[in-house]
């Protein structure tokens, strides 16, 4: 613990989105009948 009595825990790393993926992700989620949350499961996307 540190001096102000909270322990900061972090992950080993952030995912890093290409801008290409990122792009093909929005596209994917304005299609007709596909949720945010089906593209982002499809993905493995987590919060």
């Amino acid at each position: 613990m540190t001096r102000s009595g909270i322990e900061l825990v972090r992950s080993k790393r952030r995912r890093s989105w290409t801008r290409a993926v990122k792009e093909r992700l929005v596209v994917a989620s304005f299609e007709p009948g596909v949720s945010a949350s089906d593209v982002a499961r499809e993905a493995a996307v987590k919060k």
